[in-house]
């Protein structure tokens, strides 16, 4: 059976995202946090993954070695601070010789020469090769009839080379390589590590003999003897399982490191032959030194700090050795990764850490020992132990001038690897370089510049070398602040005026983080310059570069980059300079502007470098085709609007030229005049792309320059832009389409006119056709020319017609695209040069389509930016349209249903079974909103987030949208661009909001200020929802002026309007987000009282989605008011309302995830006195649910008579911490532990405090109330016996509610007088009408799993009673399947674990599909995810304790099964049901269970009563022929009169023969002789049954025929309800009477029958729970002796399949209800953070069928290598130096 644990181990190892194996690791944490001795064998089970050849698995199982070290409790008396710890280093360390362990060390490669050899003896060179390849075959997965003709290797390639020219290989083994490092350890004796670690081996010789080797011994750190149950197979053929209980070893208290066995097998593992072991030991290593570095290596507390110095010190050796003898890479395009070396080296990183200031240089001087050794590899692993080191020691970089002239040498080393990881090292010191070596950075600096020659696009250094060299120039003085130190002292002008070339090259380099590093270091040069004059030489080269890679940058990121090295250029060079080199190329560039995005750019206009000599050429002999913002490979959409970011790039560079370039001065190369006819020139152009970027240009020339005057410009060209601002054009773009559409229209009309239907009145020859006259002449035009023509030729006019349209259509979707873009363009350059036209329609009509129509982002926020310049123009204007403006934008943003409800319009039902609706006045909008649609989720209190073209760091993105990856629908993109606009105007006005738009509040403050009666109620909606939109932009005054009208917001969200209500809610939280104390001080005294406003359902829906908004949008912001939030919240979760309950439960999980972060947060200065207080009060809530250690006793106010167990007196406790806090619960103790007095116990108690209370206050909240329990028909009696038996009446009175009805009737009229009604579920679904009506106390369900059908009619008359505490009695939860714990769940606290639906989704579906043998890896992830989740989901409100942890004076349980053989009749029956065509029918039906099909449905009936039949067939054939329909009755009857039998014999029955044969032995039955003194037998027995027919069979044929002697009573659906605990109390106190014979329904619940010793089942249910319910009748509290269970089971028969059902149903429910819920200490309440979310789980399918088989189906299955980008994030410097331990 697969425990919690194995699926957590499994979800490590097969996990499919980073998160879900992290997620593992923390709760292995947890586990070893609760249960300390579970570590070694945990650690043995990490061994095993940390030898996976799979990456993810090693990474993972570091990870869950940390969080094991983490959780570890171990003393921390020696954890020093480094200062203290400055013992001398070790004379080993000192004296390691490392040259010598490269002499005679082995190197390690990737894997065992073993591995691969194919031995010699009796094989020639043919077979020889044949067997090689098949062994690659296999290492490679190519195994099999898929890999026949596949010929990876030829025979030459395998071919043994000749003995005379190989070199043999060096092999050394794991013990060998060990014993050579220890032998330079060793060179004085042992250490006082070792003396204490061989006195430790010595004690624990005997436990490491025990386990065998391998793995790491028995755990030792148990401190008191401690009892365990264990199941104890025994031999033979009987399958018994002893449930006994044994005693744990009692050992001394260890105080040793509790991982140094462990860390020694790593240690060893280092040297394994095998690279992922290597690397696995490496990671495991790392983990446990980076967690437990102060403490690692200590074998007692006496001198632990040597110890611990001496352990750090020898793995740092070990290190070393790996850094020099590893020789394992693997590449990623031309660059090398060393996982094995570089995880090494990060280990000796968080080595050093801990170790003292002289240690750390004696092990920098070991590796500079062997930085020049002829191995690269060795002096790659040597640079990147140091790269670590001196991340992690950044402190001792001025201890480090020995090694920094070598550390320099081998920046031009000869082999690139090593050049790339010296380049990285130097990356973190690089401002304490002047220090170290003053005289030696002018010649790194001139190495780095020369290495450039060198570099080229297959070069792996590159980047490396680009980002260390950017660093050196951009390093700040010491001195002086932002003034580059190296720049000033080595980078002269005339340096480098040759140098700057060399970069050039690595513009266009394939890898986009070089291209970046080469962009930033031009840009720290030209910014560093103080002026750039000396450039003059290559200006125009780099200008033209720096350009190109604008135009052609396919990352906008980079592209951005591009654009800020340009402008630095610019603004650091004198315009003189400028307009000299730079203008005479203007005109080339704005062509490049303008380059079609579709084709590739003219290489006579690009420039090209080489490598090696940095010059550039302008030939493109053998180029690359270079296209606008990069390769032509993206959609459509996505390809424009990344051309369309590349113009704006380009364009704000031409504009920040020309702003710098002193036209007006005639003696100039360019004047103005000359740059204004360039644009002219465009600007009179019909192409779209021509007068779209002129534009540009011109408005970021205006943006950049100092003077903003319409001067800048000539007359001619303002004329221009008004001209085309106002010009209807057809532009050269849709030139072809338009042309279609001229020959369509032609076409069909004179078509037409061969039919005789003239349209030349309408359209006279030669007429052009626009879009309006095409459209009307295949609409209007046509329907009326239908009537004339013939009707056989209709269909193919229509089909003319409708071409026409396609035409029309796509001719103005792209007309209205480029026009919009173009006309926005105009406008923008118009409001630049404060240039309007007479009417300024022109200019705002195209800034507001844009707003609401345009998808690219960047155009949204320009038109936003420039119409907000256009109000502060017009303000003063006598027909300003700034009112306007503002309630158009308005009425946009409100226009959108899905974020504006309308008011009478809102009609909302769930499609699951919960039926929740939301109407206009009734239900809660929240709860149907779409999370991912609710911006106020994201933090709407900064502003809109804009949406951006690609920008990953991917090179040549090619993402299918530019915009956050979806494509937005028309109202989106208007919502989205008004509120952007909104927020633009708002924030950029501000102080001046007021002045220059006064009637701006009219629209967002004024309407929900008025008396709600004489208010519009949409306009209330909308005025809320423009005031949460703006609201963080508001001016400070204006914002105060919405507090002081906070009461109006109040009135709204007590509305009868569901919208109002949903609008306020948002618009409060919104205010909250900017001015949290104030607002949440109101909400804190007048909105969260609403929550218990008992007289209107409406406020209470008001106050509820006000809280949840607000901690939806304040997140971590709502701390210092959480506590007070918690309690109100939790109450509402049992609300009467629907709606109510289920946001109430979603807000809980909410807040519950931030309360472990509630603690360190102070109050608020200006938090209310009383608010403080009552807060302090509330804390202890939380307290009491984080930490379970300090939950309070519950003194019980009420004598009890009974002495409750410790057990008992903790479940009281749990019970009376629900009731506190009005939480809801399920105690599902194991049956026999003492349910019902728990629940006795806090009932009766709460009963008495609300008298008490009531008594002294008459408040009405305190008035007492009876309390309700219900259960099965035959516990009544026993539940008011119960009741009687422990409680005095006047604490504690009950009322037996089972009667007949007229009884019943009469019993309602005194049930006042009673403080416990006790009512079976029938008479609660029949009386339901009237039982609803009152108000319990208490609801307790006994048995409550009754309800575990969701749909059935005692459900769904449970769920409608009324209560203020809900509790669930049951020893089993979950029975078949986890839908009925959500059933019982949605009766506790309704919408906690969502609906019907999305538990299926989430839990349901999952786990079954991970049950099938076919399911794929992926579901059977899912399904352990979806378990562990339901199971932490479920933790707190579950409380289990088993009979074998709290009761260890219970005897023990056996469980047997006792096998049978069908008797002949029975077989020849069995057989025959086989061979009938029912029995066919059955089978195939069973084989296509899967369907879902009507037919499938109705076969289901079908299936079972076939079921049925076999099983009356298995216990005995008079079941079935006692029916006189049956084939074989006459046949039968006939037979056994001939024998003088009945046909109920026990001889027919394989089962009754048994029985009998089984009481025999049990002494039951046997007949006395005067010497028998005994008068009792010494056992007794419960019989179980599941038919009542079975039982007369038994009574008949077998006690009163067969065993005369015995004596028995009989339980069963014909004893009367009211009789039933009489015969309990009988057989308990009689004990003369032998047998009870019950049928499992009737007798299998809640009873107590502790005078049976021996429990015996007949029949068996498919249910498991229902037979472990029944057999623990007899095992329970009160038991003296062993209960023997004994299950009756026919061999090779359905009975069989039935307990292997049995076990599989177990699994599940022991998974999700197990030993965490033994109390509040292991619930894990610390993490309820991941407990409550509702979002739905995907929803799989198994496939059912076999993989295909073919090569692709094989390459398919192949094991995925690892994405580079995994090395990239676990190798990245910064990333490690985050991941180390604060300790």
């Amino acid at each position: 059976m697969e425990t919690r644990l194995d699926r957590l181990f499994t979800l490590l190892d097969t996990g499919s995202t980073l998160a879900i194996r992290k997620s593992a690791a923390n709760q292995l944490g947890d586990i070893v946090r609760l249960h300390p001795q579970k570590l070694r064998y945990l650690l043995n089970k990490i061994l095993v993954l940390m030898r996976s050849r799979t990456w993810e698995t090693r990474l993972a199982a570091g990870n869950a070695i940390e969080s094991l070290a983490k959780n570890v409790s171990f003393s921390q008396e020696f954890l020093k601070d480094e200062a203290t710890r400055d013992m001398p280093t070790n004379a080993s360390l000192t004296k390691f010789d490392i040259m010598a362990v490269l002499k005679d060390g082995a190197s390690l490669l990737s894997a065992e020469e073993e591995q691969f050899d194919i031995g010699s003896i009796g094989l020639d060179d043919k077979e020889k090769i044949l067997r090689q390849k098949l062994l690659l075959n296999k290492k490679l997965g190519l195994e099999g009839p898929v890999a026949e003709g596949l010929e990876l290797f030829d025979d030459e390639d395998l071919k043994p080379a000749e003995s005379s020219s190989m070199t043999p290989i060096k092999t050394v083994s794991v013990q060998q390589m060990k014993e050579i490092v220890d032998s330079q350890l060793n060179v004085e004796g042992m250490s006082v590590r070792e003396i204490s670690v061989a006195k430790r081996k010595a004690r624990l010789d005997l436990k490491r003999q025990a386990s065998g080797g391998g793995g790491i011994a028995p755990s030792s750190s148990t401190k008191k003897l401690k009892t365990m149950n264990v199941a104890v197979e025994q031999p033979g053929q009987t399958e018994k399982i002893l449930l006994d209980t044994v005693a744990e070893e009692a050992v001394e208290e260890d105080t040793s490191w509790p991982f140094l066995e462990f860390s020694e097998i790593l240690c060893n593992e280092l040297f394994s032959p095998v690279w992922e072991v290597r690397h696995g030991a490496a990671t495991l290593i790392r983990g446990l030194v980076n967690q437990c570095g102060y403490s690692a290596g200590v074998v007692s507390l006496e001198q632990a700090d040597e110890q611990n110095q001496d352990w750090l010190e020898t793995l740092a050796v070990r290190l070393v050795c790996i850094l020099a003898l590893d020789r394992f890479g693997d590449y990623i395009s031309d660059e090398i990764v060393a996982p094995v070396r570089e995880t090494c080296a990060q280990t000796l990183g968080t080595v050093c850490k801990y170790l003292p200031k002289h240690s750390v240089l004696t092990i920098v001087r070991k590796l500079a020992e062997i930085i020049h050794h002829p191995t690269w590899e060795v002096r790659y692993g040597v640079m990147l132990g140091l790269k670590y080191i001196i991340a992690v020691k950044q402190e001792l970089a001025g201890e480090l001038e020995t090694i920094m002239p070598a550390l320099l040498e081998l920046i031009d080393d000869s082999v690139d690897d090593v050049r790339a990881v010296t380049a990285t090292s130097l990356l973190p010191i690089i401002d304490r370089l002047q220090q170290i070596i003053p005289e030696k950075v002018e010649g790194l600096i001139n190495s780095l510049w020369d290495a450039l020659l060198d570099l080229d696009d297959l070069t792996s250094s590159t980047h490396s070398m680009m980002a260390l060299l950017s660093a050196l120039l951009t390093v700040e003085s010491a001195l002086s602040a932002h003034v580059c130190y190296f720049f000033l002292l080595y980078c002269s002008g005339k340096v480098l005026l040759g140098r700057i070339p060399r970069v050039w090259p690595f513009l266009s380099h394939n890898i986009n983080s070089v291209r970046r590093a080469s962009l930033k270091m031009l840009n720290s040069i030209f910014t560093e310059s103080a002026n750039l004059d000396w450039i003059q030489p290559v200006l125009v080269d780099c200008l033209r570069h720096i350009y190109q890679r604008c135009v052609t940058e396919p990352n906008a990121q980079t592209a951005e980059l591009a654009s800020q090295a340009w402008c630095s250029l610019v603004n650091h060079t004198s315009a003189e300079v400028l307009c000299e080199y730079a203008v005479p190329w203007l005109h080339t560039w704005i062509c490049l502007l303008m380059q079609p995005g579709h084709l590739p750019i003219d290489g006579n206009f690009l420039l090209w470098a080489k490598h090696h000599s940095g010059e550039s050429r302008t030939d493109d002999t053998g180029a690359e085709l270079l296209y606008v913002s990069g390769p032509d490979q993206d959609k459509p959409d996505v390809r424009s609007e990344k051309v369309m970011y590349s113009r704006l790039i380009c364009s704000r560079c031409l504009g920040r030229l020309l702003a710098r370039i002193p036209l007006h001065l005639a003696e100039q190369k360019m004047t103005k005049e000359e740059v204004c006819k360039i644009l002219d020139m465009y600007l009179a152009g019909r192409a779209a792309v021509q007068r779209l970027c002129s534009a540009l240009v011109i408005t970021h020339w205006v943006q950049y320059a100092q003077e903003v005057e319409q001067t800048l410009v000539l007359e001619s060209t303002q004329h221009l832009l008004l001209r085309g601002a106002e010009e209807n054009l057809y532009y050269d773009e849709v030139a072809s389409l338009f042309t279609r559409l001229q020959t369509e229209c032609k076409d069909f009309i004179a078509s037409l006119k061969l039919e005789k239907v003239s349209m030349d009145d309408l359209y006279p020859s030669g007429s052009v056709f626009t879009i309006e006259s095409a459209q009307q002449l295949a609409t209007v035009s046509f329907e009326q020319a239908k009537e004339t023509l013939r009707k056989s030729v209709h269909t193919k006019f229509s089909e003319y017609a409708s071409g026409v349209l396609f035409t029309v259509n796509q001719l103005r979707q792209e007309f209205s695209s480029l026009n919009m873009r173009v006309q926005l363009c105009l406008a923008t350059a118009l409001v630049s040069l404060k240039c309007f036209p007479p009417k300024l329609n022109p200019v705002i009509r195209p800034l507001m389509e844009t707003i609401k129509k345009e998808s690219f982002y960047f155009f949204q926020n320009l038109a936003s930016e420039k119409l907000c310049c256009v109000l502060t123009l017009c303000s003063d204007r006598a027909t300003s349209p700034n009112r306007k403006v503002f309630k158009n934008l308005c009425t946009a943003l409100c226009a959108y249903t899905k974020y504006t409800p309308q008011v009478f319009s809102i009609k909302l039902e769930a499609g699951d079974s919960t039926q929740l609706t939301c109407d206009s006045k009734d239900g809660i909008l929240s709860l149907f909103a779409d999370p991912k649609s609710m911006e106020s989720r994201t933090g709407a209190k900064r502003g809109p987030k804009p949406k951006k073209v690609d920008i990953t760091d991917n090179d040549n993105s090619s993402s299918d949208t530019a915009v956050s990856g979806v494509s937005l629908s028309a109202e989106n993109i208007q919502y989205e661009g008004s509120r952007n606009a909104l927020w633009s105007i708002v924030s950029n006005l501000s102080q001046n909001l007021l002045t220059i738009i006064p009637s701006c509040v009219d629209h967002f403050l004024t309407p929900f200020q008025q008396e709600l009666a004489d208010s519009e109620p949409q306009a209330i909606v909308n005025a809320l929802h423009v005031l949460r939109v703006v609201f963080d932009a508001l001016p400070l005054t204006v914002k105060s002026e919405v507090l002081t009208c906070f009461h109006s917001l109040i009135i709204c969200i007590k509305s009868e309007h569901t919208a109002i209500r949903h609008m306020a809610a948002r618009t409060i939280a919104s205010t909250a987000s900017s001015l949290t104390d104030d607002v949440m001080n109101r909400v804190l005294e007048e909105v969260l009282p609403l929550l218990g406003a008992a007289h209107d359902v409406t406020w209470r829906q008001g106050a509820i989605e006000t809280i949840y908004h607000i901690v939806e949008v304040l997140s971590v912001q709502c701390l210092p008011y959480l506590v007070l939030m918690v309690v109100p919240v939790l109450g509402r979760m049992t609300d009467q309302n629907l709606s109510i309950q289920m946001l109430a439960s979603q807000c809980f999980a909410s807040l519950i995830k931030l309360m472990p972060l509630e603690g360190g947060v102070s109050d608020p200065p200006n938090m209310k006195e009383c608010l403080v207080k009552k807060k302090a009060q509330e804390r202890q809530f939380l307290d009491q649910l984080l930490n379970g250690r300090i939950l309070q006793n519950y003194g019980i106010p009420v004598p009890i008579k009974a002495d409750l167990r410790k057990y008992q007196q903790d479940g009281v406790n749990w019970l009376a911490f629900l009731n506190k806090y009005k939480l809801h619960g399920i105690l599902c103790d194991d049956m026999g532990l003492g349910k019902t007095l728990q629940t006795i116990c806090i009932v009766s108690g709460d009963h008495h405090m609300r008298q008490q209370k009531y008594n002294e206050t008459q408040e009405a909240d305190s008035l007492p109330l009876p309390s309700l329990v219900v259960c099965p028909s035959t516990l009544c009696g026993h539940w008011v016996y119960e009741v009687e038996k422990f409680v005095d009446s006047k604490h504690l009175k009950a009322l037996n509610y089972s009667a007949l009805p007229a009884e019943r009737i009469k019993l309602r009229e005194v049930m006042k007088d009673y403080s416990l009604v006790v009512a079976s579920y029938e008479i609660v679904r029949n009386d339901i009408d009237f039982l609803r009506t009152l108000t319990w106390n208490y609801c307790i369900l006994d048995e409550g799993h009754i309800i575990k059908n969701p749909k059935s009619k005692t459900t769904l008359a449970v769920k409608r009673l009324n209560c203020n505490h809900r509790l669930i009695l049951t020893g089993t939860p979950v029975q078949n399947n986890t839908l009925e714990l959500w059933s019982l769940f949605d009766f506790l606290m309704p919408g906690y674990l969502g609906t019907e639906r999305q538990f299926s989704s989430r839990y349901s579906r999952p786990i079954l599909q991970s049950r099938d043998a076919r399911s794929s890896s992926k579901e059977q992830e899912a399904g352990a995810l979806a378990v562990e989740s339901l199971h932490k989901q479920v933790l707190p409100f579950l409380l289990r304790r088993l009979k074998s942890d709290v009761l260890q004076d219970l005897p023990p349980k056996i469980i047997q099964d006792y096998y049978c053989e069908l008797s002949p009749l029975q077989a020849q029956l069995y057989r025959e049901f086989g061979q009938s065509s029912a029995g066919t029918t059955v089978q195939k039906s069973l084989t296509s269970m899967n369907d879902d099909s009507n037919e499938q449905t109705g076969m289901k009936g079908h299936i079972f009563q076939a079921l049925q039949y076999l099983k009356k067939v298995c216990n005995h054939p008079a079941l079935v022929l006692h029916n006189s329909k049956h084939p074989q009755h006459e046949k039968m009857m006939a037979e056994c009169k001939l024998k003088g039998r009945s046909i109920t014999d026990i001889e027919y029955s394989a089962k009754l023969t048994a029985l009998k044969q089984l009481l025999l032995d049990c002494g039951i039955g046997v007949t006395r002789t005067d010497s028998m003194d005994n008068v009792v037998s010494q056992h007794r027995a419960l019989i179980f049954c599941q038919w009542k027919l079975m039982i007369d069979i038994i009574e008949s044929e077998l006690l009163e025929k067969c065993l005369p002697s015995v004596t028995y009573l009989r339980l069963d659906g014909s004893t009367a309800a009211n009789n039933r605990q009489s015969v309990v109390h009988r057989f308990n106190d009689d004990p003369s009477i032998d047998l009870l014979l019950l049928t499992t329904t009737v007798g299998g619940l809640g009873l107590n029958l502790t005078g049976a010793d021996t429990v015996i089942f007949v029949e068996h249910d498919w249910n498991p729970m229902k037979d472990l319910q029944a057999m623990d009748r007899a095992h329970r509290i009160g038991q003296t002796k062993v209960v023997n269970v004994y299950r009756l089971i026919t061999r090779h028969t359905l009975e069989e399949k039935i307990m292997g059902l049995q076990k599989f149903k177990l699994n599940i429910a022991n998974t999700i209800v197990n030993q965490d819920n033994s109390s509040l200490t292991t619930m894990a309440t610390d993490q309820l953070l991941d407990l409550f979310s509702l979002e739905n789980g995907k929803e799989k399918q198994a496939s059912g069928t076999s993989p295909s088989k073919g090569l692709k189906s094989m390459l398919q299955g192949m094991t995925e290598l690892w994405d580079e980008s995994e090395y990239d994030t676990e190798y990245d410097v910064t990333n490690f130096l985050a991941s180390l331990s604060k300790r």
